[in-house]
């Protein structure tokens, strides 16, 4: 997709799209050559350069996630004329959800016996521990730290988040990460890169990923259940319809389907909504 001349204002950032340069308040990044696909997906650039003050670090492939500065698909951003009442109001119901989330799994997490924190999650390859680590940390998420976590997992986002997880579960005691996620509940702080959304999502399914195995009980609350599905399946990010190809997902306990295949799956929001984002369906927490 050719950009042209394409210049979009944002908070901290400047991007330019051409020959690609973003500059950021922490990094000046100089991408050779860009291949893009706007909306709510990812842009990706197979050469770059990325400047930290005099240090030059150059890397191999690096994917951006910049669908939620470019409005398009996004419409929780209002465009870049600012939102509307309508918009705002949405925003505040869905961080209304998400601290509900939060201090609803702070309390879950509260109860947890050491063995409990060791035991494997549905995110594979993640401990309840690591889990709780990357709940803590989605509200202190920074550019400068995306960047760095972006280099050491060579522009893999799902390797960064583990890597970062695990760093900080290592860090910190569960009982400082129930804290840490209990304080900053409410923060309307949101990744770069994400939407209003992307936090909601990540709590629900997380809260699950947790709970499932545990067999402790986690009901969905189904209007924020909803809502998380119907971001999650029409994405990019979460590759839903991409993994999903072929298939209607059709909700039993609200009416709400999505997908056009032959085959039909079944089942309740918060089951459909662990399956957009990747995961294998156990026994309910509910």
């Amino acid at each position: 997709m050719g950009l042209g001349c394409l210049n979009v204002g944002l908070a901290c950032a400047n991007v330019e799209f051409g020959c690609l340069s973003v500059d950021l308040d922490y990094a000046n990044v100089r991408l050779a050559c860009p291949s893009a696909e706007l909306g709510c997906a990812n842009v990706w650039f197979s050469c770059a350069n990325v400047r930290f003050g005099g240090v030059s670090v150059g890397f191999g492939c690096l994917g951006l996630g910049v669908g939620v500065f470019l409005g398009g698909g996004c419409s929780w951003l209002g465009g870049m004329g600012g939102e509307d009442e309508g918009a705002v109001m949405r925003r505040e119901q869905i961080m209304g959800w998400v601290k509900d989330e939060r201090l609803g799994l702070a309390d879950l997490l509260e109860g947890l016996s050491q063995q409990e924190w060791d035991v494997q999650s549905l995110c594979e390859g993640w401990t309840v521990r690591d889990v709780a680590a990357h709940l803590s940390l989605s509200t202190r998420m920074t550019i400068r730290l995306s960047i760095r976590g972006a280099i050491r997992a060579r522009g893999n986002v799902h390797r960064m988040f583990g890597l970062l997880a695990r760093e900080r579960a290592s860090q910190f005691t569960p009982q400082e990460l129930v804290a840490q996620i209990r304080e900053t509940a409410g923060s309307t702080h949101l990744t770069p890169g994400a939407s209003p959304l992307d936090p909601l999502i990540d709590m629900l399914v997380h809260g699950q990923d947790i709970a499932r195995p545990l067999g402790r009980p986690r009901p969905m609350p189904l209007d924020a259940a909803v809502a998380a599905l119907d971001h999650a399946w029409n994405s990019r990010f979460y590759g839903a319809q991409r993994r999903l190809r072929g298939h209607r997902l059709i909700a039993t306990d609200r009416e709400w389907a999505g997908g056009a295949g032959p085959e039909e799956i079944r089942g309740p929001v918060a089951d459909l909504l662990l399956l957009a984002t990747g995961r294998k369906l156990g026994a309910p927490a509910s």
